[in-house]
Parts: structure tokens; sequence; C-alpha cells
């Protein structure tokens, strides 16, 4: 990201994305080293750079949040956890390759070196998605592409060669009703429950996540059954307005009731917190997370000792979620907009999903249906929202653990041919491991139909689990980070969430950006973000968000121009390819535009439907 010198308070910058980030350009294989991002969770650790060893880093198996790069000889082996969290991002080209474990690293890098031109249908799909991104493996430029989550790379350093291998972890493939599907559960179960009972004997800094939701419900059956005193560590509930969250702690709080623990029991935790400067807030997040992300999430503070998260993420892998099927998951802001514009956004989303469900059907050899769901969940939003998240959080000594990401438990269908309801799996899992949690109600309409349950307690019942044993084992991890102690002299004030907010909001607002932007897209998406902004209580600034990232590319772009002579055709051939998407109605983004900036402190007037506002507009244009 470009300097500014207008940040709200000057404070001391601590995030580095050098120590966080790598560059493997074929021009420079040579000054390649093994190095390890993230962290690794085993039966016997949780490894990271402070305690690898050759023995874990052979036992990498996906699970965790991490990128590996091992540097062996002449070659080089790059592993990627399950999820794909970070992200490994390549450009390939010319019979050169540049790889990274960031998007932006990589622009920022490539754009000084060789020409870049933007990728519209992302751009179009990303500044009007819901959430995350749905690409497999577009990106904002057509230069380079996201690898799937489930390749390691090869790098022969003599030959200056890259090549990808594909790991098969055999997901959806073993049938629930199975010995084999019973193992798999029971190993799962064992594995995790003895991984939190292990490391509750090293620390207290443990939170788990505990809502009104099925996910986070499931993971708390492991901590149930780990042994473990629940009110030594925190579990964590949200209790505030918006979204469910008042009905989620309501619904915790019956839970916590019921087992005899509190919520949000802080008292435990050790070590102090390092507060992130302004600039480190933004960096951290769109250097891993906001070129595929609409919610900038403003991590202010990094751990000295290690904090460990106990996670749903990944559930909706393991149930009823999306339809591939139908599409029923490329639901975007398009319809917001109007008919030329909107015509241009939903083809470029459509062509986005095209390709993704093709690509995974190809992928697992399994036609476009509903089996394909947890495969496309993993590959879009569990990948772009979930893992990135997990990704940022390990920068600042918060590892999340998840449980229902487990390469493991992904080989599980989700149904049975005599039992069709993809709940099936995590009804078994309730049934087999914890059954008295299914009497609490759940929030967001979740439910397991009863018919579902029967036949997942009928089947469990045939096949009887061993008798477990609790084990005690060695467990390696180190729970605090030296240098965060040492920078802890030379702390920042805590960060003013509030003046962040207003100074993301001066970046939009900025005439560098709107005219950038405006190059190359129709001003009615900016006016649409300001309303977002003024009608939306949780993450307000998200479509002022991919304002600014798109603007950010776009910027790129026209830096990297300057890599290579280019003649006045060259231009003229850009310019009647460049497909700009615009409305035809411009004076209407222009009075929605200027309503919105003039009548911003105006509760009353903000209370006028979107539908209504813009009928009005169009009555007063055909006067």
């Amino acid at each position: 990201m470009s300097e500014s010198n207008t940040l709200p308070l000057r404070t001391t910058n601590f995030f580095s994305p050098q120590d966080n980030f790598f560059i493997i350009d074929s021009q420079n294989l040579d000054t390649v080293t093994t190095k390890f991002y993230g962290f690794s969770v085993q039966e016997n650790g949780i490894y990271d750079r402070q305690n690898m060893t050759p023995e874990a880093l052979a036992a990498l198996d996906g699970t965790g949040t991490y990128i590996s790069i091992e540097r062996t000889g002449d070659s080089i082996l790059i592993r990627q956890d399950f999820t794909g969290s970070y992200g490994l991002y390549l450009y390939n080209k010319d019979g050169r390759f540049v790889l990274s474990n960031s998007f932006l690293y990589l622009m920022e890098y490539l754009s000084k070196r060789v020409r870049l031109t933007l990728n519209r249908d992302y751009a179009h799909h990303f500044l009007t998605m819901i959430l995350s991104s749905m690409a497999y493996s577009e990106t904002f430029l057509n230069e380079v592409e996201l690898l799937p989550r489930d390749v390691a790379v090869k790098i022969d350093i003599p030959s200056k060669s890259i090549t990808t291998e594909r790991i098969y972890y055999g997901e959806n493939q073993v049938r629930i009703n199975s010995r084999e599907g019973f193992d798999i559960l029971d190993k799962w179960f064992s594995k995790w429950t003895g991984i939190f009972r292990n490391l509750y004997g090293k620390t207290c800094n443990i939170e788990a996540d505990l809502s009104g939701g099925l996910d986070t419900r499931m993971s708390f059956i492991l901590l149930v059954n780990s042994g473990i005193d629940l009110n030594r560590i925190c579990i964590h509930s949200i209790k505030a307005k918006g979204y469910t969250f008042n009905e989620d702690y309501e619904i915790a709080s019956e839970i916590g009731r019921h087992f005899g623990f509190g919520l949000n029991n802080y008292e435990n935790f050790t070590g102090g917190e390092l507060n992130h400067s302004t600039d480190d807030i933004i960096k951290l997040a769109f250097y891993i997370r906001m070129f595929v992300e609409t919610q900038l999430l403003r991590l202010t503070q990094k751990f000295e000792d290690k904090h460990f998260r106990i996670t749903g993420h990944q559930g909706e892998s393991m149930r009823t979620y999306w339809h591939p099927a139908d599409k029923s998951f490329m639901n975007n802001y398009a319809f917001k907009f109007s008919a030329p514009l909107k015509k241009y956004l939903t083809e470029s989303t459509a062509h986005i999903i095209t390709h993704l469900v093709n690509d995974v059907s190809q992928n697992i050899g399994v036609p476009i249906s509903d089996d394909l769901s947890s495969n496309v969940f993993r590959d879009t939003w569990g990948r772009s929202h979930f893992g990135a998240e997990e990704a940022m959080y390990a920068c600042t000594n918060l590892y999340m653990l998840n449980p229902l990401g487990d390469s493991e438990l992904a080989r599980l269908k989700l149904n049975d041919p005599d039992c069709t309801d993809q709940n099936l799996l995590m009804a078994v899992m309730y049934k087999r491991y914890c059954p008295e949690l299914l009497n609490f109600r759940f929030t967001k309409n979740d439910t397991i139909h009863p018919a579902t349950q029967a036949f997942a307690e009928k089947i469990s019942a045939q096949f009887p689990r061993a008798e477990a044993h609790a084990q005690n084992r060695d467990f390696s991890v180190v729970l605090r980070d030296p240098e965060v102690s040492k920078l802890l002299a030379h702390n920042n004030t805590p960060a003013d969430m509030d003046a962040l907010t207003e100074y993301v909001a001066k970046i939009f607002r900025s005439p560098a950006t709107r005219k950038l932007f405006a190059s190359c897209f129709d001003e009615e998406l900016c006016a649409y973000a300001e309303i977002y902004f003024k009608r939306t209580n949780h993450h307000a600034l998200g479509k002022m968000y991919t304002i600014i990232t798109t603007t950010e590319v776009i910027k790129h772009v026209i830096m990297s121009e300057a890599t290579q002579e280019r003649s006045i055709t060259d231009d003229f051939r850009e310019f009647a390819e460049s497909g700009y998407a615009s409305s035809s109605d411009k004076l209407t983004a222009r009075l929605l535009f200027m309503y919105v900036l003039l009548q911003g402190g105006t509760k009353k007037a903000l209370t006028i439907p979107g539908k209504i506002l813009r009928k009005l507009f169009r009555k007063f244009m055909h006067k």
C-alpha cells in the first residue's frame, strides 16, 4: 500500500510484509531458503517457526494455517494447508514465473517489472459480491492466477521450471454408514479432544467460540469431552446489536448454565498486547485478505503470549448450505444498479461462477449437482473468508484451531442412500458424542430434522465406539513470542476505531480514489457504497473497501505501463477492447451520489427505501 501523510495518529509500525510474505522469482531462485509461515496442528504439538523440527515438517498433513517452503539441493517444495488459507498466487509468462503468498505483495513486485492488465470479470464480481470471492483461479490481474488449495508446488532450480502436483485428500468419498466411516469419525474425535486436553496442560490462553448455530456447537462438543475445566478458559460469545448476536448470546448462556461455566472469562489470560498502528492494521488486512473479501478485519493487537481460538469454521461444508445444481450461491448486489450496469456485472459474475463449478466438477469427477456443495464451499468462501481470516490472525499470534476443517473429516459423505438429508453427517456427530446439545434451540432457522436424527442414532448404534482412554502426551508448543516482548517497551496507544473508520471513509471519498476508479468503472458503484455505509450496521465500510481495493489494482496496472515500450496503436487497441461498463443514465448516478452527500446527516431521508428512491429519480429523469 502507498504511504500517506494524513494518518489519524503517527505511531510506531511493527508489521513487516517482508517477514510474513515471500516472493519467489525464477530469475533469483538461488536466494530461496527453507522457511515456514503460520502454524501446523499435530497430535504431539502446535508447530511454528519457533519450534518446527524436521519430523514435524515431514508430518504436515494440511491441518493448521501455513505455507511451507522447503529447499533441498536444487529443488524447492512449497506446501499449503488443506484450506489454502494464505493463497498461492502465480505469474507465469514468457518463460518467467513469480510466486507469492500475498496477492498485493506480488502485484507490488510485478508492477515494477512486467506489464499487467485488469481482469474486468473478476473486478465486476468483486465489486458486487455479498461477502467473499467465488473465483476458483481468477484474480484482479489477467496475468496472475490463484493456485488450487489442494496442490503442492515443485520448482527445479537448474531448469527454472515450476510444476504443481495435486494432493488427493479423498474428499466426500467414504459412506458414513460404514465401519470405515465411523472409524474416521472416532479417530477425528480422539485426535482433537487429545489436542485440546494437552494444549490446556500448557496454557489457559484458550478461547472457544459459542453461538446459537450448528457449527460452533459442534466444535464445543470436543471441549466438553476433553476434560478441560471450562471456567479456566474463555468461552466466547458476542452480545451486541445486529445480525443474530443477541439470540446467539442467549443460547450460549443457556448452554453455559447447563454445563456450569460462564461466558467471556478472560481473567486467566497471560502476556502483554502490542498495539498495532493504523498503518499496520490496514497493511495486515490488505496484504492477506482484502482482494478476496469485503469485510475488512481491523486486528488491533499482537499477543505476547500466543492465544488459541477454537472455532466452528468450515462447518458449512459439512451440512446443507449451498446448492450448486441451481447455483443459488450466485447472489450478489448487482440487482441494486441500473439496467445497463447490472447487465455487465451479472455477466461477469456468471463467468466466474461457471468457471468455478466446471473446474470443481472436473477435478473431482462429479457432475454438477448438490454433491459438489462441500467442495464449492471449501474452494471459495471456506478459503477466502475463513482461511484468509485465519492467516491474518496467525500474524497476531492468535492461532485458530478448526476441527471441522480437518482433511480426514472431509473424506466423509454428507448423506447416505438411505437418508439423503445433507445434515446427516452433523446429526451423527451430535448423536454419537453429545446428544444433549441437540436439546438447545438453534438460531437462523438452523435445525436437524427429527427423522435425520433418528437415522443417525440408529446407524451410530450399529458401530459402537471403542472404549477410549485419555492420553496425556508430550506436547510441543512455544507459548511466548520473545520479539513481541522486546517491542512492548515501544507500545502504541490502543487504536481508535472511530478514527480509523473516518480515515478509511476519507480515503474512499478522496478525489484521487474517486477519479482513478471512475477511469475504469461506473460512478454508480461509488454512490451505492455511500448508501451501503449509511444503512448497514454490520461491516458498513464493506463496499467502500471494495472501491479502494479495486482502485489500488488500477494504480498498479497504470504503474506497470512504464515497464515496456508501447506504441500509439497499442493504446488504441486497448481503448477499443476495454469493455468499459457504464450506466446509460449517468445523471441518475450523479443525482444519487449528490443525494447521499447532501442528506448524509438526515436520518429521516435515509429511511427512504432504495427502490423507491430510484423510482423517484427515474420519474424525475423522464419529465
